[in-house]
């Protein structure tokens, strides 16, 4: 009972990211329990990362409001413990991130609140050195990852968006292992990638989700094959997003 009140109050606000939750006592007079109560309450807030204990001379408990970020590392923790590979990941976004950008297209106010930011990542990838590849990579991920924030969906955004930020880590991973190895694709894939994105940024300004849909997902065969190739059986590594 503890525990669910005290976490409700976290996640509606009333507690404040980064405050400090009352002193013990005073939550023992409040609810009417016991002390040891009171400790597995903190127990479970702690367990699920909601508040963090400090204990010794300075004591108290700090509060943590949930993170989205935190959700694509519990996600990595659960496919790397299932030993899923990087293929089977990219196989998933292949599915589901062209829906995102087909809603992206739907959005009727798509003008304002997507295209925007998809035209500055686009721009900005367009201006990288041709031998600066891992800002390209970058910026690159940046606008697929932009295509499920701006698709108005906020449970896709959350969950699509936990899946992208995994898969961003481990091709941002790869960039850096071919690039070391002088392995990097070369300018014509990335000029092609490049008119892949202008093309789907094209097809949500005219607002055609189905086609937008289908560019996408014929982009993502391509692209996710160079990320997986040669390492596409290798496992989820939670690591990454550390």
């Amino acid at each position: 009972m503890v525990a669910d009140t005290l976490r409700h109050r976290i996640l509606s606000g009333q507690l404040a990211d980064g405050s400090t939750l009352p002193k013990q006592e005073e939550l023992i007079e409040e609810f009417g329990v016991s002390k040891p109560s009171m400790r597995e309450a903190f127990r479970i807030l702690e367990t699920e990362g909601l508040i963090t204990v400090q204990r010794g001379n300075v004591g108290g408990a700090i509060v943590h409001a949930p993170q989205a970020s935190n959700t694509a590392y519990m996600l990595s923790l659960v496919l790397q413990s299932r030993e899923v590979s990087l293929h089977d990941v990219g196989a998933a976004i292949k599915h589901i991130e062209p829906v995102c950008a087909a809603l992206c297209a739907a959005r009727d106010d798509r003008m304002t609140t997507v295209v925007p930011r998809l035209t500055e990542l686009h721009e900005a990838a367009i201006a990288c050195p041709a031998d600066d590849e891992l800002k390209m990579t970058q910026y690159a991920r940046l606008f697929h990852e932009e295509l499920v924030a701006g698709c108005g969906n906020e449970t896709m955004i959350q969950l699509v968006g936990a899946l992208e930020t995994l898969w961003s880590a481990h091709q941002q991973e790869w960039a850096q292992r071919v690039s070391a190895q002088g392995e990097f694709p070369d300018e014509q894939v990335r000029a092609n990638s490049l008119a892949k994105h202008q093309e789907i940024l094209d097809l949500i300004i005219a607002g055609d989700a189905d086609a937008v849909e289908r560019a996408a997902r014929h982009h993502l065969e391509g692209s996710i094959f160079y990320a997986v190739s040669g390492g596409g059986a290798m496992g989820i590594n939670a690591a990454a997003l550390r």
